[in-house]
């Protein structure tokens, strides 16, 4: 068995090695920087949906992509 390994902001599906009753057979897993430590998050289908939904509502909220040229040198807008 391989080692899953991932990139800050990547988000990842996982399966539920130790599924008990009533468990979710897989999750979504992210590594996200909060307060300037790594911090990995678990989530399921169902509690991606609600801040998905809030996104396509609230497009003029969210911020851009960077394109490649901003992503070479680091800039941010």
């Amino acid at each position: 068995m391989s080692i899953m390994r991932v990139d800050l902001g990547e988000l990842k599906q996982i399966t539920n090695t130790k599924k008990r009753l009533g468990e979710n057979a897989d999750y979504k897993f992210v590594i996200m920087k909060q307060d300037g430590k790594e911090i990995g998050f678990m989530f399921t289908d169902r509690e991606l949906e609600a801040p998905r939904r809030r996104a396509e509502i609230q497009r003029e909220d969210a911020p851009k992509k960077r394109n490649f040229w901003q992503r070479v040198f680091k800039k941010r807008k």
